[in-house]
């Protein structure tokens, strides 16, 4: 399998399940499981709205990347099911941890509703700006609107007008930074009581073909 993050399953399959799996040829079982896992996986990314608890946000277009690379494979002469994430950055998102940027470069961190999900090259007019306290951003010119209210005319001519001023002003997309730190995400790929229920219902049918086979 390529690189990435992936979790070894069979330790966590409960105690009348591991019975079954020692009674049966566990291959074609756990290939079932495979399949079932990684596509449970990409509909979890794929949904997009809020995350569910202790879980990252939630991307619609995870589909085309990180979850569109969810894979699985039968080892230990099918014995366990290992399954997981092919991508170069799945370990350092399940596990979390520092992501340096290259010599003379810097990261781009989205500080910006509209810079989320997308990358620094998709705002050409963007542009640098170093504050006072030497912090980096990279944002664009964006005109700014202010209204107040204004006093004009003479004595019983003399009201109140809204008066609407236009100015431009920098726009911060991303902070440029050396140096962040990933918290772990585990993106849900823990075997739960729903994989244990799954293998179950696989098993048993296994088990009940095996019987009308020897009838």
């Amino acid at each position: 399998m390529p690189e990435g993050f992936f979790v070894h399953v069979r330790s966590n399959v409960d105690k009348d399940c591991a019975r079954l799996l020692r009674a049966v040829d566990p291959e074609p079982v756990w290939h079932e499981q495979g399949n079932r896992k990684v596509t449970r996986l990409v509909r979890f990314l794929r949904r997009g709205g809020e995350a569910a608890e202790g879980q990252p946000p939630v991307s619609r277009h995870g589909g085309a990347g990180f979850a569109g690379r969810f894979t699985y494979s039968v080892v230990n002469g099918g014995k366990v099911l290992r399954y997981g994430n092919a991508s170069v950055q799945a370990r350092i998102l399940a596990l979390g941890g520092p992501i340096e940027a290259k010599p003379g470069r810097f990261l781009t961190v989205p500080i910006a509703k509209e810079a989320q999900n997308r990358r620094a090259r998709d705002f050409p007019k963007a542009f640098v700006m170093r504050t006072p306290e030497g912090k980096l951003f990279l944002g664009v010119l964006e005109a700014q609107h202010a209204s107040a209210l204004q006093s004009v005319g003479k004595g019983k001519r003399k009201r109140l007008e809204i008066r609407r001023r236009t100015s431009t002003g920098f726009k911060a997309l991303f902070a440029l930074v050396k140096r962040v730190f990933i918290k772990p995400h585990p993106y849900g790929m823990e075997w739960d009581a729903a994989d244990n229920a799954a293998l179950r219902k696989s098993l048993e049918r296994r088990v009940a073909k095996a019987n009308r086979e020897k009838g």
